[in-house]
C-alpha cells in the first residue's frame, strides 16, 4: 500500500489576520511605551496609543485583506504577498522621512526623534502579517 502525501494545509486568513494583529498590537505597544519613556515625544499625537492602534490595526487588516485577494487570484499567493508586503513597507517609511525632513506647518512642532519612531512601528505589523498570513517572511523549500 502506497503513503499519500497531503499537501500543507493554508493557513486560515482570518487566523492569521487575528493574530498578526493581536502580536503586532502588543509589540507596538512595547515599542511605544519605550519609544515615549526614551525619547520626549509624549504630545505628539501621530504616537499615541489610540493611533498607533488605529494605524497597526489598517496595516494588519489591508494585509490581511491583499493577501485573501492574492490567494484567490494569484498562482503563488504567498510569494507574491511577501513581494507585495516589503515593498509596502518600503512605501510606507517615506511620510515618515518626508515628516523628518520638512514637517507641515499645521502639525504641532514635531519632535526629532518621532520620524524615526513612527518608521519602526511599521515593521511588528509588516513583520507578523507576513509571518501568520504566509506561514513565515522567507520562503519554504517546495513552496514553488
Amino acid at each position: 500500500m502506497s503513503e499519500r502525501v497531503l499537501p500543507h494545509p493554508a493557513p486560515s486568513v482570518w487566523r492569521g489576520w487575528a493574530l498578526s494583529l493581536l502580536s503586532s498590537a502588543v509589540a507596538n505597544e512595547l515599542l511605544r511605551l519605550a519609544a515615549t519613556s526614551a525619547f520626549p515625544v509624549t504630545s505628539f499625537e501621530p504616537l499615541t496609543r489610540p493611533a498607533v492602534f488605529l494605524w497597526t490595526a489598517v496595516g494588519a487588516t489591508g494585509a490581511a485583506l491583499v493577501f485573501a485577494a492574492l490567494r484567490r487570484y494569484a498562482a503563488r499567493p504567498a510569494h507574491t504577498f511577501r513581494q507585495v508586503a516589503l515593498g509596502v513597507l518600503v512605501l510606507s517609511w517615506i511620510p515618515d522621512l518626508l515628516l523628518a525632513i520638512s514637517p507641515p506647518s499645521q502639525l504641532s512642532p514635531v519632535p526629532p526623534h518621532a520620524p524615526w519612531i513612527l518608521a519602526a512601528l511599521h515593521v511588528p505589523p509588516w513583520l507578523a502579517s507576513t509571518w501568520f498570513l504566509t506561514g513565515g517572511v522567507l520562503p519554504r523549500s517546495g513552496e514553488g
